[in-house]
């Protein structure tokens, strides 16, 4: 792609590549909700790790900083580096190939992971499961935009993030199922997994259904092609207008910039949530592995599920009363809901800490959602996955690369107790909120009221975003 000429670097194009038929068909549907299917596995295989802490340590003679290596590091890291590379590979290449690839690699890994018997070799697994991982949400977003008009992406797209939203609760409860099935002997019958301890087992387990999700999902792409919707830098509308006007506009850089911040902090605070309450509700309140599993699963899914609902109406209000700087004020409020959350964790009563976790899951995923839906109303379909890669890049880097182990530093190195871990959360997700609000806001600042017009942003290599100009794109 060629750089913006003199406008600046800020000026890009507007682009609406050619909207798919209105007409959806119940076959399309049908690819959004295997997809949703998919995304609640990826996070059932990513977060039932977390429930088996005290056996990994035990069985891998781990300090909590090491495990939470495991939890943010390993995955995180790779999941990070590689959410923008799929992304790319996908826009250029088969989304399906990239999909079904990545499917297959985290359900081995995932399988890999129980079987795992050093430190080094189950760091490895947790790295390719977060390789795997990475390929699914930025490639799952492109192929329903690609079979939806754009009139009705958002109600396919709410179902796919509402699947990312009751994934971790789903992971949690059936990951403490399993635990109970094969402490039980459930699958003694089983000649493999009667060798393994109940630990193992799950994770082995854990790791079979995404397997036969990829060839399901495989054998129905093949044969429901997408209809052609534009991979190309314009589409025909926005050519013929730039070849008469050669006009380009201003995109809010620095708007996405404070966007992008504030999620990195919604982020880390998500990731420490999601990786020590059950520890917390484990330690301070007494409950066993499975009974931590059944409640907070319980929680998740049900935030999960509400968090879209009350994003979207939030969002929608809030856009209609304030432009497009009402889409960064929905996170905003969201988070400044959740600092009272975060305080709340430390109660000594367990049905007001497990409240405490349901509030703060709430609010951090209607951050999450809004600022989905903000990028929908400033990006166009053709970059909406390199866009959202962004997001799942600062997800695995830094959310997931930070959070879990500040929860653990602080936990090991500054209050030096296992029981403290609630403390720990505090100390970690009340301050990231409130950065995360904090940016929303001054992002704001820079959208204008009336900026309704999506925008472009291109890919450039790996990583980075390369600001096009209409008028250099068509070669003028």
């Amino acid at each position: 792609m060629t750089s913006a000429g003199a406008d600046g670097p800020d000026t890009i194009a507007r682009s609406e590549g050619p909207a798919a038929d209105a007409g959806t068909s119940s076959e399309a549907w049908l690819i959004v909700w295997l997809l949703t299917i998919a995304t609640v596995v990826a996070y059932s295989d990513r977060l039932v790790f977390n429930l088996l802490i005290g056996d990994i340590r035990a069985a891998l003679h781990l300090a909590d900083t090491e495990f939470s290596l495991l939890q943010g590091t390993a995955f995180g890291v790779v999941f990070a580096c590689a959410s923008p590379a799929w992304a790319w590979l996908s826009d250029r290449t088969s989304r399906r190939g990239v999909l079904v690839a990545g499917m297959i690699l985290w359900s081995v890994a995932t399988i890999g992971c129980g079987l795992a018997s050093t430190y080094g070799a189950m760091f490895l697994a947790r790295a390719l499961v977060g390789l795997g991982e990475a390929a699914l949400l930025p490639t799952a977003i492109a192929l329903i935009c690609e079979r939806f008009a754009p009139g009705r992406r958002s109600g396919a797209l709410s179902v796919l993030l509402a699947g990312a939203g009751v994934g971790p609760g789903i992971g949690v409860l059936g990951g403490g199922l399993l635990l109970k099935l094969t402490a039980t002997a459930a699958f003694g019958s089983i000649p493999f997994l009667r060798l393994l301890p109940s630990w193992r087992a799950v994770l082995v387990l854990a790791g079979l259904p995404a397997l036969l999700l990829a060839i399901i999902l495989l054998r129905m792409l093949r044969r429901l092609e997408a209809p052609a919707v534009g991979r190309g830098t314009a589409g025909p509308e926005v050519s013929q207008a730039s070849r008469t006007t050669g006009q380009a506009v201003r995109v809010p850089a620095m708007a996405l910039a404070w966007g992008y911040l504030a999620a990195s902090f919604y982020l880390i605070a998500n990731w420490a949530e999601l990786s020590w309450v059950p520890a917390l509700l484990i330690r301070r309140h007494g409950l066993s592995a499975a009974a931590a599993g059944d409640v907070f699963g319980l929680v998740t899914i049900v935030s999960g599920a509400l968090a879209p609902r009350i994003a979207t109406l939030l969002s929608d209000r809030l856009r209609h009363r304030w432009g497009l700087q009402g889409r960064y004020f929905a996170p905003a409020l969201g988070l400044i809901f959740a600092c009272p959350a975060c305080v709340l964790l430390l109660a000594n009563v367990t049905s007001v800490t497990v409240l405490a976790a349901f509030a703060l899951d709430t609010s951090i995923f209607v951050a999450a959602v809004g600022f989905a839906m903000a990028l929908q109303d400033i990006l166009p379909t053709r970059s909406l996955a390199f866009g959202s890669s962004i997001t799942y890049f600062l997800s695995g880097f830094v959310g997931s690369g930070f959070g879990p182990t500040l929860v653990a530093v602080a936990t090991d190195r500054l209050y030096r107790n296992d029981a403290a871990v609630g403390q720990s959360l505090v100390t970690v997700t009340l301050p990231a909120v409130l950065i995360a609000a904090a940016a929303f806001l001054v992002g704001a600042r820079f959208l204008r009221r009336d900026s309704s017009r999506p925008l472009t942003l291109a890919p450039v290599g790996v990583g980075g975003l390369h600001a096009v100009s209409i008028d250099k794109r068509e070669g003028k």
